[in-house]
């Protein structure tokens, strides 16, 4: 998506989702200033989490996120879209790779 993502995380030992948000965009901010014309703020302050409490809530994010290129007009199939983990969960390889643990 053009102007936002979505990633579904699993956090393991004492890490929180704020300080792995954070971690990201501080990294990716120094990315997109040094590789474009923006200068300032990349990412708006806050970020919308959801827990995900069982297999069925999983699939139902996933199947969300991968529709969200086709519902925004990017794309007609969700596995053409570059930046989406689709292609990878349908054919094994993508430039999106997954960790199914």
């Amino acid at each position: 998506m053009p102007d936002h993502y979505h990633v579904l995380v699993t956090l393991r030992g004492s890490s929180s989702i704020s300080n792995v948000v954070r971690r990201v965009h501080s990294a990716l901010a120094r990315r997109i200033r040094k590789e474009s014309a923006i200068d300032g703020r990349v990412w708006q302050k806050r970020f919308h989490d959801h827990v995900v409490h069982d297999e069925d809530d999983w699939r139902a994010k996933l199947t969300y996120m991968h529709g969200n290129p086709v519902r925004a007009g990017v794309v007609d199939d969700p596995v053409t879209y570059d930046w989406s983990s689709c292609r990878y969960w349908e054919t094994g390889c993508g430039a999106v790779a997954c960790d199914p643990a």
